[in-house]
C-alpha cells in the first residue's frame, strides 16, 4: 500500500476539526441574576452533579447506559466584604 502525502493545510484543518468541540451550555443551566442580597441573608442554590460513565462505541452505535443528573439545594449566607 502506497503512502498518501497531504499538504500541511489539510492536516491542520483536520486536526482542528477533531479537536474543536462546542457544547451549548446555555440550555443546560438557568442564569440567576438575583444573587445580590443584603448581608446576613441566605440564598439557596441548586448544586448539580452528574453520575455515569463514558463508553467507547463503534460508528453508528448508540450508548448502552445512561447517566443521571441530580441536584442538592445548598444554602449560602451573604457576607459583606470590602
Amino acid at each position: 500500500m502506497a503512502n498518501t502525502v497531504y499538504s500541511n493545510k489539510i492536516i491542520e484543518a483536520k486536526a482542528k476539526d477533531l479537536l474543536t468541540t462546542a457544547v451549548n451550555t446555555r440550555s443546560l443551566m438557568t442564569i440567576d441574576n438575583e444573587l445580590a442580597q443584603g448581608a446576613g441573608m441566605t440564598k439557596t442554590v441548586n448544586v448539580y452533579t452528574y453520575s455515569g460513565t463514558a463508553e467507547e462505541v463503534e460508528a453508528g452505535q448508540g450508548n448502552t447506559n445512561r447517566g443521571s443528573i441530580k441536584y442538592v439545594p445548598t444554602d449560602y449566607t451573604v457576607k459583606m466584604v470590602q
